[in-house]
Parts: structure tokens; C-alpha cells; sequence
């Protein structure tokens, strides 16, 4: 497996545990929204979605989507889907991070709006995983080659995801501790 294709299976798993503390954080907010740190770890999870998946894992994939269609041309509404989701998907976080930050800076805020949106957010960003996991990681070993993943890597790189890479970058400690001890308490739970 390309070094490109394992970081973007990688990629779906961790952000899949950023969106399970999103959605963790989010509870504690709505029950608590003064106080319990909640409202900062929500800022780092939309910092996080905004930094390194929208601008690294979503371009990759609309490359791939791009090679994809030229040999698989009866995947064009598949790949133009996901395109379009990914499209979406920036819209809200960029929506949600602009309201959180609002609140942040004291501005008042429907809860009714932000746990709206807050919904939208993750059910539209799990189920986009789900989606590309189900039927568009399968078709990458059966019909990218060398050839393509090579160029994959001259044209986009491998970009060091900021959270889970081998560096921790400093602003994410307290988000990174929170996964961890998310993870820990499923694991005992479950």
C-alpha cells in the first residue's frame, strides 16, 4: 500500500475520533455552556477539520476522484458527489467555526441554530466517511497503480497531519489528551 493511500485510511480513523470528541464536547456544552472547557475543545476540533483535512485530505481525494473518472469513467457521479460533499462539508465547518468563535468573543447565539447546525456538521461529516470508505476505498488498490500514486505524491506530497503525526503541534495537546481519554473510556465501556 502507497504511503498516500495508508495516511488517507489513517486519516478517516482519526478523524473519526475528532468527530466522536466533537460530538462529546458538544453534549457538554449544551448542558453546560459557561464553563467545563467545552467550548475550547470545540474551537480545536473545527481548527483541526480546517487545517489539516480540508486542506490536505480533501484535495488528495479530488485528485484520486480525478484519476479515478479517467479509468473508471462510470464513476463521474460517484467522484463528482464527493467532490461536491467536500465542498459542503467546508461550508459548515467554516459556518460552525464562525459561530463558535462568536461565542467565544461573547456574541449571543440561538442554541437552538447552533445545535442545528452542530447536527448538520456531524451527521454530514460521518456520513461522508462512511461513504468513501464503503465505496470509494475499495476501488483504489483495484485501479490505481505505482504510476498513479507516484504522481499523486509529486503533485500533493505527504503533509505530516498536525494531531496524529509524529509531531504533535502545541495548540492541540489539550484536544489530542481529550481523544485519548475518550478512547481510553470506550475501551473500558465497551
Amino acid at each position: 500500500m502507497h504511503p498516500i493511500e495508508r495516511q488517507l485510511y489513517l486519516d478517516h480513523l482519526h478523524i473519526t475520533q475528532v468527530l466522536r470528541c466533537f460530538e462529546r464536547a458538544l453534549e457538554g456544552y449544551r448542558n453546560q455552556p459557561d464553563g467545563g472547557g467545552h467550548l475550547a475543545l470545540i474551537l480545536d476540533v473545527l481548527d483541526y477539520i480546517e487545517v489539516y483535512p480540508q486542506r490536505w485530505h480533501h484535495p488528495v481525494e479530488d485528485r484520486i476522484y480525478t484519476l479515478l473518472l479517467r479509468r473508471v469513467p462510470t464513476l463521474s457521479a460517484l467522484g463528482l458527489s464527493l467532490i461536491a460533499e467536500h465542498k459542503r462539508l467546508e461550508q459548515l465547518t467554516n459556518e460552525l467555526n464562525h459561530l463558535f468563535s462568536a461565542i467565544a468573543n461573547d456574541s449571543m447565539v440561538p442554541m437552538s441554530h447552533l445545535m442545528r447546525i452542530s447536527g448538520e456538521f456531524l451527521e454530514e461529516q460521518l456520513a461522508h466517511l462512511e461513504r468513501e470508505n464503503r465505496q470509494l476505498f475499495p476501488l483504489l488498490a483495484r485501479t490505481l497503480g505505482d504510476p498513479d500514486w507516484q504522481q499523486l505524491e509529486r503533485e500533493c506530497g505527504l503533509l505530516q497531519d498536525p494531531l496524529f503525526g509524529d509531531r504533535l503541534r502545541q495548540d492541540y495537546e489539550n484536544l489530542h489528551a481529550s481523544i485519548l481519554t475518550l478512547d481510553r473510556n470506550l475501551s473500558l465501556t465497551g
